[in-house]
């Protein structure tokens, strides 16, 4: 169920977000650092919606590596994304670290 929740919203954030645009005149500010060698499953599911798609996009990125195409594959993110829920809402996922995770993921 936690897994469903988390996809739906996840999905939801990122559609909404492409589809209204940024409207506002005032630039984004970060709100902090992740440091993805230290951060665990169980901090990850956490992280606010904002927060985990834009690390779920760095992930994507580190995934896919630059192939010299401005072109975003949303199948392969909706794919990584997948399996890093999976593995993170699993019982035993909480402590796992996701980066060694998402290395095992492709």
């Amino acid at each position: 169920m936690k897994k469903i929740l988390l996809t739906t919203l996840l999905t939801t954030t990122v559609v909404t977000s492409a589809m209204a645009g940024n409207n506002t005149k005032e630039p984004a500010k970060a709100s902090k650092q992740v440091d993805l060698s230290t951060l665990t499953c169980g901090q990850f599911v956490q992280m606010s919606a904002p927060e985990a798609i834009t690390t779920l996009s760095w992930i994507d990125g580190y995934l896919t590596k630059k192939d010299g195409k401005p072109v975003w594959d949303v199948e392969s993110f909706v794919q990584h994304r997948d399996k890093l829920i999976n593995v993170c809402v699993d019982k035993d996922g909480k402590d796992k670290l996701v980066l060694e995770e998402i290395k095992n993921i492709n």
